[in-house]
């Protein structure tokens, strides 16, 4: 009898202890929470989705505790262990979410110093500088007016004057002047400069030149030669031009006008009334005194202006260096010559006549594109 006794009392302990136990390890599980609250207050905005696991993972710890305290009926020991895998997961993440707080602060340390890093050299970090505002700059008159359109380089031409030679007469009708019939070539290469500026990709005015012709006035037997007609000439021009995309070339077609300038050069034993070149070199002995008082003189009138007409092609041989070949045509009309004896009394007309100015031409130029 004793000893059903004592086991009674025994039970009867042990029922009234598990109540009591559950409800201090919720209390303690209750204490334990707000300190998780606490870190998760703290922590950064990163980790309020881990923070709101560890509430559903304490609602559930509490939700276990009260059934533990309510359901007398259940087993203690399966109570017992439900809270304290609660209490490990409620670690668990509390561990997580400070890991993650620091490698945050970690982080935004790193950012900050990033931006604090001076923007100078020589500046002291810690001060915040604003990216600037990127700065407009309008075009320079060179880029608008001047690259890619103005050039300028040396040119060549070579002039063929029409024209040059008459059948002779024994009349001397029909001749250039006097016995004067041939007009022999003494040079007909002319170095010079061209200024070219493109207006639109399809149009182009240049001013270019020298053409230059020195054309020995000679008589029938082609010897005695009274002097050289020497032509100048340079040339404003407008172009329209095609430039082609699948080759460097851009060919063109232009007209204008050639402001022609002529001369005549005298042969001194003409000049100082000789007969012949032989008798001036023999007796002259190169003096500029006139043969028995008188000098023979040429006078040409001035050719001034004409037309004149080109077409050429330019190759692109970079973007900077343009060559040109071109082939042009002058009609400058003849000009009026007139032969005067000059004597200690005066000038006196002899004879009047023509020397022709019209010509073509080839020729080439290499000009620098700014």
């Amino acid at each position: 009898m004793k000893t059903k006794e004592s086991i009674v009392l025994f039970l009867a302990l042990l029922t009234a202890s598990v109540p009591a136990l559950a409800d201090s390890q919720a209390k303690e599980s209750s204490a334990k929470a707000p300190a998780a609250e606490e870190v998760s207050a703290a922590e950064s905005p990163a980790t309020k989705s881990n923070g709101k696991a560890a509430k559903t993972a304490r609602k559930k710890t509490d939700k276990d505790a009260k059934s533990a305290e309510n359901g007398r009926g259940a087993e203690p020991e399966a109570a017992a262990e439900k809270t304290k895998d609660a209490e490990k997961k409620i670690e668990k993440a509390a561990a997580e979410k400070t890991k993650a707080t620091e490698k945050n602060a970690d982080r935004g340390e790193t950012a900050t110093t990033e931006k604090r890093k001076p923007a100078v050299p020589g500046e002291k970090p810690g001060l915040k500088h604003a990216e600037p505002a990127p700065v407009l700059v309008a075009p320079s008159f060179y880029d608008v007016w001047i690259k890619g359109r103005l050039s300028i380089g040396p040119t060549y031409t070579k002039v063929s004057v029409k024209d040059t030679h008459i059948p002779y007469r024994e009349d001397r009708q029909g001749l250039f002047i006097g016995n004067i019939n041939d007009m022999q070539e003494d040079g007909t290469t002319g170095f010079g400069l061209a200024i070219r500026y493109e207006i639109l990709p399809w149009l182009a005015v240049e001013l270019a030149g020298l053409d230059r012709a020195d054309l020995r006035a000679c008589n029938e037997d082609g010897m005695s030669c009274d002097g050289t007609l020497e032509i100048r000439s340079w040339r404003a021009q407008g172009f329209l031009q095609w430039p082609f995309e699948t080759v460097p070339v851009t060919v063109y077609a232009g007209a204008g006008a050639a402001n022609v300038d002529t001369k005549f050069s005298h042969a001194p034993w003409w000049h100082y009334g000789w007969s012949s070149p032989e008798n001036y070199d023999k007796f002259a002995n190169g003096s500029t005194e006139p043969r028995n008082g008188a000098m023979r003189e040429m006078d040409v009138d001035d050719a001034g202006y004409a037309l004149v007409t080109t077409v050429g092609a330019t190759l692109r041989l970079h973007d900077h260096l343009h060559l040109d070949v071109f082939w042009e045509k002058v009609d400058s009309d003849d000009i009026d010559v007139d032969f005067y004896r000059v004597t200690r009394y005066g000038k006196s007309h002899m004879l009047s006549g023509h020397f022709p100015t019209g010509y073509t031409a080839i020729g080439a130029s290499l000009r620098y594109v700014f």
